[in-house]
């Protein structure tokens, strides 16, 4: 008699067949998880450390002992780089692909014969109708989403610009310099 149960799972490597290559798949999912939650871990602890008396633990909780400047670059990199690459791209991504997938005629595509890739036409009547193709709504809603996550980029990039100027006007920061913020004045 069977008693597992099923349960419905979002992890896509499980519909592979070979038991070789879902193990693998499984050690690598094991790894991942386990970063993660050292990771995780990691801020929980430091979040609840913060929240104690900084007297019961010593000077590195102190308001002194702090990087005022850390939020600010984490925030410019979050900006610049982990926006684009988690809202700006896919979408972007989505476009090109669609346009590419409803501009094809009849007749297009490769001839391994001559190793040439075949296309009826070029420019932009071929861009035009990519854009306008059978699913044209979903491009239009990809382009709306990109647009507005290059606002919240711009947006994002220019608070977290403001903070760190702020923060090296008022002198309250320790990057760029040899001497240690626990050293006093």
């Amino acid at each position: 008699m069977d008693t597992r149960v099923n349960t419905p799972s979002t992890l896509s490597y499980l519909g592979i067949s070979e038991y070789r290559l879902q193990t693998a798949a499984n050690i690598f999912a094991m790894v991942a998880i386990l970063i993660a939650a050292a990771l995780y871990g990691n801020i929980g602890i430091k979040d609840s450390l913060r929240r104690l008396d900084p007297h019961l633990l010593g000077h590195s909780l102190r308001r002194r002992g702090r990087h005022p400047e850390l939020l600010g670059l984490t925030a410019v990199v979050t900006a610049f780089c982990v926006l684009q690459f988690t809202y700006t791209f896919p979408p972007l991504l989505s476009i090109a692909f669609y346009i590419k997938k409803h501009a094809m005629q009849d007749g297009d595509g490769f001839d391994p014969a001559t190793g040439r890739t075949i296309q009826a036409d070029s420019g932009f009547a071929r861009l035009r109708r990519g854009l306008m193709g059978r699913r044209w709504y979903v491009n239009i809603g990809n382009f709306i989403y990109m647009l507005g996550a290059l606002a919240l980029a711009g947006l994002g990039a220019y608070s977290s610009i403001e903070v760190l100027k702020d923060a090296f006007a008022k002198g309250s920061t320790s990057s760029f310099v040899c001497k240690s913020p626990l050293d006093g004045s």
